[in-house]
């Protein structure tokens, strides 16, 4: 029997010969920044990286972490974000980026002479700009925005706190806007002792043309607006179709004009268009002070605004509106249910005899009220006084149910033991 030698090779259309090619040669899409220098030596192989230099040297997508702990005192004016970006911080507690070094009179920080930390424009990728697990401080900024200003921002687990923005701006911490169906979320994140001229000591966001901005599990603290701002702690603004939930927001101790904790604004669309809305959600405002509004104000020019689950407590105003003060010109959709609306006060040091201090209503729009409390609040002469409805208002929607009103002024749509 003969045998047949293999000769590796086959003609059998399944054969295919093993051979080992070299592999493609890829890098990790990051770069550690060393220094807690801030420089633009146009490097980072020269084994002295900044984070400037990481910043304009990354390529789209790339991550930017950091092997120093300690402060990032910027000197060369603010950071500049023009694509897609993540900057992940060891932690807040252990990286700090300060802007005051840009501030020739860091005393004086409203005269204008400073800049913000960071400036989020024109990124055109679809992911956001990510920071995360950072501390922002000392921001001195003339416009939106005193440590950031970002167009697509997912900001995480930081804290931003001693930042100012003056003028007729929004967010005296971080501004936050969206659209074109893009998502900006900040989550998990500290917003304290912030100031602003305009709107939203700690945080102002405004969504517009089919934007969405999300707000998470955050605190906003101790942040300051002067005689004409609105929203001491936050400002939720839209514009268009523009669409804003936030869940999980702990809200305190912050001051304004108007919305000491809160203010939310939604523009006029004309009937037919797509409309607005603002949903808040699992959120508590205590012990913040305003003119009007203590707790928090609505604008609502159209569309919807959804408030639930949500508690306002120990909070002041001034002259009306010690919880909820629900400003004239509001014609959209307004609702509350699951609030607990207590302990507010109004009229506490300007007009003894001030009305509305659980909530003032003055708008021409009926309100739906289901499942709330709405009691113990008062004068600041101790007279108990719940929810004041002006002459010009539209009272509660007739369908309001299962709601524990304690002393009202001219309310109307709910009856006591029918549908309050």
């Amino acid at each position: 029997m003969s045998r047949r030698r293999f000769s590796g090779r086959s003609n059998s259309p399944c054969y295919r010969r093993l051979a080992a090619e070299p592999l493609e040669s890829r890098q990790l899409l990051t770069i550690t920044v060393n220094t807690l220098v801030d420089e633009a030596d146009g490097s980072i192989t020269d084994g002295d990286v900044s984070l400037r230099d990481a910043i304009a040297l990354a390529p789209s997508g790339e991550t930017i972490d950091f092997s120093v702990t300690g402060t990032i005192l910027l000197t060369l004016g603010e950071l500049v974000i023009d694509k897609d970006l993540t900057i992940n911080g060891p932690g807040a507690e252990l990286l700090t980026i300060d802007g005051i070094g840009n501030d020739p009179t860091p005393d004086e920080p409203l005269n204008g002479d400073g800049s913000r930390l960071f400036h989020i424009a024109g990124n055109p990728g679809e992911t956001p700009v990510a920071l995360k697990n950072l501390t922002l401080t000392g921001g001195r900024s003339d416009s939106s925005g005193g440590a950031v200003a970002a167009e697509h921002l997912f900001m995480y687990r930081c804290v931003v706190t001693g930042n100012y923005a003056r003028g007729n701006t929004l967010g005296g911490g971080v501004y936050i806007t969206s659209s074109a169906g893009r998502v900006s979320i900040i989550q998990e994140s500290v917003f304290a002792n912030n100031y602003a001229t305009g709107g939203g000591g700690g945080i102002g966001a405004l969504s517009y043309a089919d934007g969405n901005i999300v707000i998470l599990d955050s605190a906003v603290h101790g942040n300051q607006m002067p005689v004409s701002g609105i929203g001491g702690g936050v400002s939720l603004n839209t514009r268009d179709n523009g669409r804003i939930f936030a869940s999980g927001l702990m809200i305190y101790e912050n001051t304004a004009l108007n919305g000491g904790g809160l203010a939310i604004s939604t523009n006029y669309v004309p009937e037919g268009e797509p409309t607005p809305s603002i949903h808040v959600t699992r959120s508590t405002m205590i012990e913040n002070q305003a003119d009007r509004g203590g707790g928090m104000t609505i604008q609502s020019r159209s569309g919807t605004v959804r408030i639930d689950a949500v508690t306002m407590s120990s909070n002041i105003a001034l002259s009306t509106g010690g919880g909820l003060a629900i400003w004239p010109l509001a014609v959209g959709t307004i609702s509350l249910s699951n609030a607990t609306i207590t302990d507010n006060v109004a009229g506490s040091i300007r007009s003894f005899n001030s009305a509305g201090a659980g909530i003032w209503q003055d708008v021409r729009a009926e309100i739906l009220l289901q499942g709330s409390m709405v009691a113990g609040n008062h004068h600041g002469n101790g007279t108990p006084d719940d929810v004041l409805m002006s002459e010009e208002g539209y009272g509660f929607d007739p369908t309001s149910h299962h709601n524990l009103i304690g002393v009202d002024t001219g309310l109307t749509g709910i009856t006591n033991g029918t549908n309050g």
